[in-house]
């Protein structure tokens, strides 16, 4: 028994020894031998992952989204939601999160109060494909799905005291599609994207007015790629 045990311990060792020789850096390989444990430094290493990640400001086209304030909604270069992006990439297939928000105002129906504000929101998943691999150009079309909601904030008068709570007024899910393109500075990036929606409806089985969304969104973003 202590023999076979002796004889397994020796082949063990053998066989470390042998793998350690083989991926010894300091022994030298005779002429026409290949390492196949051997990796060559100028070989590039291929990324398996890409992410990026930035901010973005969007406009809808041709709504009336901030129905409270008819002189934001009626002119686009003012009708503008800011937020951020993030998209993880592999290969040619990204996917990604895009949230937008901004708060409005308007004049208050209560005489103690002077203004009521509003919060408006759009978020979406994105899936995306990228023409091209960790390249200068970078053009993409995409699709996503994706939530929009207003909000009334609670309403306060100079001393603190409540009038109405914050409510949710509005809430859409809608599906999305486009095309952007975008340059890579080295990892900086500057990019444009069109997109159209085909859907804005509310949730099933609830009474929420839809958001006013426009068919149609542009926006700009900039952003850095990992």
């Amino acid at each position: 028994m202590k023999q076979t045990i002796t004889v397994a311990i020796l082949i063990l060792f053998m066989a470390i020894g042998s793998q350690g020789f083989a991926h010894c850096p300091d022994c030298e390989q005779e002429e026409g031998e290949t390492d196949i444990f051997a990796v060559s430094d100028s070989a590039p290493q291929e990324r398996f992952i890409t992410v990026k990640l930035g901010l973005i400001v969007a406009t809808e086209v041709d709504t009336l989204m901030f129905e409270d304030d008819p002189s934001l909604a009626g002119d686009m270069l003012r009708n503008k939601m800011p937020g951020v992006f993030v998209e993880v990439i592999h290969k040619h297939l990204g996917y990604g999160f895009t949230g937008l928000a901004r708060f409005t105002n308007s004049a208050s129906a209560y005489p103690a109060v002077e203004q009521e504000w509003h919060l408006y929101w759009v978020g979406t998943f994105d899936f995306r494909y990228h023409f091209f691999e960790n390249s200068f150009l970078d053009p993409t079309i995409e699709i996503g799905i994706g939530c929009a909601g207003r909000v009334d904030l609670p309403v306060y008068d100079i001393g603190g005291n409540l009038y109405e709570d914050a409510g949710l007024t509005g809430l859409s899910i809608f599906g999305q599609a486009g095309a952007g393109f975008a340059l890579n500075f080295d990892g900086f990036l500057v990019g444009t994207k069109a997109l159209w929606r085909f859907h804005n409806d509310p949730p099933p089985a609830t009474e929420f007015r839809p958001v006013a969304l426009s068919d149609f969104q542009v926006a700009i973003t900039l952003g850095f790629q990992f």
